[in-house]
């Protein structure tokens, strides 16, 4: 943690205010606590963008057919994407009905990301905080993030989308 300590402080010490309002980061424990230490009023949001690939590489690893895996993601990027608490929940239980025949898969979603870190990636707490729609750790991906949400089929040419 300490590496990440300096980093930050080094980072703190650039800023005119000294504060930051919103961070966001992987879920490296160390840094997220280093956040925390250095930047303690700042709102730390988690990298969709690493969380989607983590949850979507354990779902090929443990969900058959392809077909349930498909429906499975689909669920889960409904469940991100909840726009307030009400709507999470409705969608939890739709996503825990599709989970139903895959418990590996559902409980490391619900023990590694779901209970521990809800409110700093699911769109019904991480939009209370002024992000600019920066949900990854790098503009890049939240752009083509962003993006992909918009134009949902990315087959045809630019043109005709």
């Amino acid at each position: 943690m300490d590496n990440f300590t300096w980093a930050l402080q080094m980072v703190k010490e650039q800023i005119t205010s000294g504060e930051v309002e919103v961070i966001v980061t992987d879920r490296d424990l160390a840094l997220m606590n280093a956040v925390e230490n250095v930047f303690p009023k700042a709102v730390n949001l988690l990298c969709l963008f690493h969380i989607y690939k983590n949850v979507k590489a354990k779902c090929k690893m443990t969900v058959f057919p392809k077909k349930k895996q498909v429906q499975i993601m689909e669920a889960w990027e409904a469940l991100i994407y909840s726009y307030d608490e009400a709507q999470y929940y409705m969608k939890l239980a739709i996503f825990e009905g599709i989970c139903s025949s895959c418990s590996i898969f559902y409980d490391y979603v619900h023990e590694q990301w779901l209970i521990p870190h809800k409110e700093r990636f699911v769109e019904a707490w991480t939009n209370r905080v002024m992000h600019f729609g920066n949900t990854t750790t790098q503009r890049v991906e939240s752009a083509h993030w962003s993006l992909k949400r918009i134009l949902q089929d990315s087959i045809d040419d630019i043109c005709s989308v």
